[in-house]
């Protein structure tokens, strides 16, 4: 049985502490979060859409499309199918 003159425990100041850096860190992990589309969006990237055609407008179908970058010399190719269209060159 208790005594009635016991006084309630105290919350150590570490526990407090350790609230308060757990309470931070996550708060840092739901913003790091918040900026990887910012930090996406710094990379360059293009898309790119359309269809093959002459210049009677009939489509060229299997014709190969290729896109240079002229900073990095990178090109990129990519085969059209029956339909001739280009959906994503990446």
């Amino acid at each position: 049985m208790t005594s009635p003159n016991r006084i309630a425990p105290v919350v150590p100041t570490g526990r407090r502490q350790r609230g308060f850096h757990f309470a931070a860190a996550l708060l840092l992990i739901v913003l790091g979060f918040c900026a990887c589309p910012a930090i996406r969006a710094q990379i360059d990237t293009a898309t790119l859409v359309g269809t093959i055609s002459d210049p009677s407008g009939a489509v060229i179908t299997n014709a190969t499309v290729s896109v240079r970058d002229e900073a990095t010399g990178l090109t990129l190719q990519q085969t059209v199918g029956p339909t001739a269209a280009i959906s994503s060159l990446r």
